[in-house]
Formats: structure tokens, sequence, C-alpha cells
């Protein structure tokens, strides 16, 4: 392929990801699209952490019973998650966290489109078709990213750097193994779910390139680095080894081992419908039929087929015990995403069927579409983060005591002293015993008008009573802005 040729993919290609990389930093400018409801267990903690309160979590209400001493510490997941947001933040508010996290995702991007590039070029399918195919799976982890501010892409960062030691480095191998030892450790102390996950995938890597005894060999070595590199990140973080996992598996336990038999409508609706992340079971249900059809073509190739089989029955366990059962962490695939894409794109380098692997691709970036045509009527017509902070504060100083509010109103102050977590679920507000004023978000609450809740009056609406609607086609029932509803309880002054 002349040069040139390969100078314009890479122009248009590294045009795209700075063009992604403006409407992160773009929507984090403005706070949008407001963050999923599992921010209140991290981001507050993130912020706590960079201004010197020590890694906490101030606000979310299952901190306390995970922490036996009561002191609210972030127990619930692997601690450095919090740190490195805390420490990229430029200032100790929900808008510096924001900055930080599209700062971690900007990292994302590029690097994920250097290997995008480089595995197509190892491939002999770098091509206008495989440009398209990597620009795909840059949108494609925008929609990933832009909804959540989980942990996930710091660990979908750590799965980038393996696979570029492993697909790219060429010099000593033990290097390499200590290296991508450093970064699965690493990844465990930020998600340990994305690290359990790793584990296969390495081992079935190694057991492709190497046979019996230099794959136990490797293998104890990598094994053995990882532990020890996990176990020292524990150690040294705030609250140490023991603490911290004794509150992650108290969370497990809570999580998925007393999780109830999913239904069907779950699947359904977390894999395919979701607006957040629609048509991610399609990605994984295309990823994985493209490494069947690859394992079939080339099954005689791998070196030790006993450790690759175990590999992959390893695997699937943990994905069946910890997200098939519970189908509403599938975000715990994201990390897993460009081992979906490698399958996908290896398939189509041998085949050449780009039309089929753009179909997977495209799918899964159906919901960052949906979020860059919302955004316009967020500026003209939405309820700005601004907006709900100023009221939250004059609210705050008008009334006593401390305000409830639904999951995302953390972002609403950083006064966690005034705030603490109110249950979005619907049927749990109406049925409230509680007699503090309280603030509910219309965007994780989901009503379109607000509803009565006992014991307290309606004080104040900003919901938007209307569903956002282009050419007359329904793009959402609510408007992902920062609406909010104010209730005051019947005991205060000025209600009957």
């Amino acid at each position: 392929m002349p040069l040139v040729h390969f100078k314009k993919l890479d122009i248009a290609l590294f045009s795209v990801t700075a063009l992604l990389v403006a409407i992160l930093f773009l929507f984090a400018w403005h706070a949008y699209p407001p963050p999923n409801g599992d921010s209140l267990a991290f981001i507050p903690a993130a912020i706590s952490y960079a201004r010197g309160d020590g890694l906490i979590s101030p606000v979310w209400k299952y901190a306390v019973t995970l922490d036996p001493t009561g002191a609210h510490r972030f127990l619930n997941h692997g601690p450095y998650y919090p740190i490195v947001v805390g420490a990229l933040m430029p200032k100790a508010d929900v808008y510096g966290a924001l900055f930080a996290i599209r700062l971690i995702d900007s990292v994302v991007l590029l690097l994920g489109a250097c290997v995008g590039r480089l595995f197509l070029v190892r491939l002999g399918a770098w091509n206008w078709k495989g440009c398209l195919l990597v620009i795909l799976t840059l949108g494609g982890i925008c929609t990933h990213l832009v909804w959540s501010l989980r942990p996930e892409r710091l660990a979908l960062l750590c799965y980038i750097l393996v696979a570029m030691i492993w697909l790219f480095w060429k010099g000593s191998t033990l290097v390499a193994l200590l290296a991508s030892a450093a970064l699965h450790a690493f990844a465990g102390t930020v998600h340990p779910l994305a690290a359990l996950m790793l584990a296969p995938v390495v081992l079935a890597y190694f057991s492709v390139r190497w046979r019996c005894a230099e794959l136990l060999r490797h293998l104890s070595i990598h094994a053995g680095a990882t532990l020890a590199t996990f176990l020292l990140l524990m150690h040294l973080s705030p609250h140490g080894l023991a603490d911290s996992l004794a509150g992650q598996r108290t969370m497990t336990q809570v999580l998925v081992v007393e999780g109830r038999t999913a239904q069907a409508w779950e699947f359904l609706f977390h894999f395919v419908t979701d607006p957040r992340k629609a048509l991610f079971g399609v990605v994984i249900v295309g990823g994985c039929v493209c490494g069947v059809i690859q394992y079939g073509r080339h099954r005689r190739a791998i070196a030790s087929p006993a450790g690759f089989h175990t590999a992959i029955a390893f695997l699937l366990l943990i994905v069946y015990y910890f997200i098939l059962r519970k189908p509403s962490t599938v975000y715990n695939f994201v990390p897993f995403y460009p081992v979906l894409v490698a399958l996908i794109l290896w398939w189509f380098a041998q085949t050449n069927r780009w039309w089929v692997a753009a179909f997977l691709l495209a799918s899964n970036v159906v919901s960052f579409a949906r979020w860059l045509v919302l955004f316009p009527f967020f500026l003209q017509g939405g309820v700005t983060l601004e907006d709900a902070r100023a009221r939250f504060e004059s609210l705050a100083a008008e009334v006593p005591g401390t305000i409830g509010g639904t999951n995302i109103v953390w972002t609403f102050t950083e006064h966690y002293d005034r705030l603490f977590d109110y249950p979005s679920n619907v049927q749990a507000i109406q049925a409230t015993e509680d007699h503090s004023y309280l603030v509910i978000q219309q965007f994780a609450y989901g009503g379109m008008n607000p509803e009565p809740i006992a014991h307290h009056a309606l004080m104040e609406s900003r919901f938007h009573s209307h569903s956002v609607r282009l050419l007359g086609i329904n793009l959402g029932n609510r408007m992902p802005d920062y609406a909010f509803a104010i209730y005051a309880p019947d005991a205060a002054p000025g209600n009957p």
C-alpha cells in the first residue's frame, strides 16, 4: 500500500479521534449527560479525596453498612479509581471530577485508535474499510464512556495497554511479563471483576503462543508478579488490604451471591434496548461468534490446547456467575470490549466481509449518536447543573437539617453534610416515612410529573412533562438534564 495512502488513513482516523475527544470535553463543560446512579458510589469519594478528607463515601447510604467503623470509608470497590480521579482533578468539585474523567477517556480513545490501527496493519487489513471499523470502534467506546462515571474506563485502559504489550512489544519476554503483570494488578485495584476476567484472557493468549513447559513458566511469573503487585498496592491504599477486601467481599455478597434469578425482560433491556447502551448485546454475541469461527479455523495452531480450553471454561464461568445471573451488571463487559472488537477485526481481516463487521460495531454507536442528537435539546431547554446547584444551595440556606436527594443529586452540592442518599425507586419514594426536605431528580426518578409523596407536599417542580421528539420521533421520554422537584415535609412552616 502506498505510503501516501497510509498517511491519508492516519489523518482520517486521528482527526475523528480528536473530534471525539473534543465532544467529550464539551459534554464535560456542560455536565452532560447527567451521570448514572452508580456514580454516587464513586465520584463523591474522589472529590472527598481531592479536598483532603480521605477516601470516604460521604453520601452513599450503603457505605455505612460496608464499614464496621461507621466512618463511611470507601470499601465497596477497588480504591484506586477514586484516588486517580481525585489526583487528576484541577478543582475538588463535580466539574473537576468530570474534567479528570474525560482526561482518562481521552487517553483511552487515543490509545484505542493506535492499537486498532496497528492491529489491522499487522493483519494486512489497514485500508479504508479497516479505518472505518476502527472509527466505529471508537464510537462504541464513547457510548460506554459518556453515560457512566464508573471505573470501567480505567480498567478498559489497562486492557488496551496489556494488548499493546503483547501485540507489539519486540523486546525481552520477561519485561513484557512484568509490565503486563503490573497492569493486571493495577486493574485489580481499580475494578476487581475486570482483573478476574483478564486472567483467562492472558491464559488463553499464553496458551496460543507457548507449549506446556514454557506456558507454565511464563504463567507462573505473570501470576506471581500480578499477585505480589496487587497485594502491595492494596496494602498501600488508604484503608489497607484486609478492610478493603472485606468490604468488596460484602458488596459482592449483596450484589451477586444473594441476587435473585434474572427475568427474560431484564436480558432484553440491559443487553439490547437500554437507551444508554443500546445493542451492546449485538457486539457481545457478534464478537463471540467471530471468536468461535476463528477458533474453528486456527485451533490446530494453539500451542497448548488444554490451557486454552481451561481459560475459556474459566471465562464462561466468570461471565455466568457475575454478569448473566444479574443482567443489570452488563457494564462489567465494558473493559472486555477490546477483546470482542479484536475478534471481530480478526475475522474481518480474513474474510473481508467488512459490512458485517461494520454492522456489529455500528450497533454499539447508536446510544452515543442519540446523546449527540439530544445535546442541542439540552442546551436549548434543559435544566443545567448550574441551575440545579444554585437552587440546592439556596434551599440549604433556607431549611434546617439534612436534605434527602435521589441518586445523582450529589452533583448539586459538595456540602455533603447537608445531603443524604434517598432511594430513586418510585414505590420507595411514595411510601416514605421520612420527614425531611426531599429533592427528586427527574432523569433518575423516571416520572413525567412529580408524584404524591407520603407526609410531604410539593414545594417546587422543574420537571418536564413532555418527551423529547425530533421529526415526530420520540428520542426520549425525559430530557437528559438536571430537572428536579422539591418536596417539603408536612411539618414544615407554611405547609398545611
